[in-house]
């Protein structure tokens, strides 16, 4: 695989992640936690090291919100958790 291959294959993983926080109202939280930087590189990483690329545009193009991120999401645990965060913030 060549270098452009693999910073184009990032590049798409980072945007498929972007829009799954966004659907789940979740992207906002990182830019207010000052651990930000290495929650989005394991999250970046488990998303670049998922099996589930076709899973994850198809359920993308089928959700415009959702309170849960789908069972295949491997950083489906990270949006749960800041999830509740943000719900005890807000409550």
């Amino acid at each position: 695989m060549s270098l452009f291959t693999t910073l184009r294959r990032a590049v798409a993983r980072s945007e498929l992640m972007r829009a799954m926080f966004d659907r789940l109202g979740i992207d906002s939280w990182f830019s207010e936690n000052p651990a930000r930087a290495a929650l989005l590189r394991g999250a970046a990483i488990r998303c670049a090291s998922c099996g589930h690329e076709r899973e994850c545009v198809a359920w993308l193009d089928t959700h415009q919100t959702a309170e849960h991120a789908p069972d295949f999401c491997r950083n489906r645990d990270l949006a749960e958790r800041i999830r509740t965060s943000i719900d005890l913030r807000d409550a």
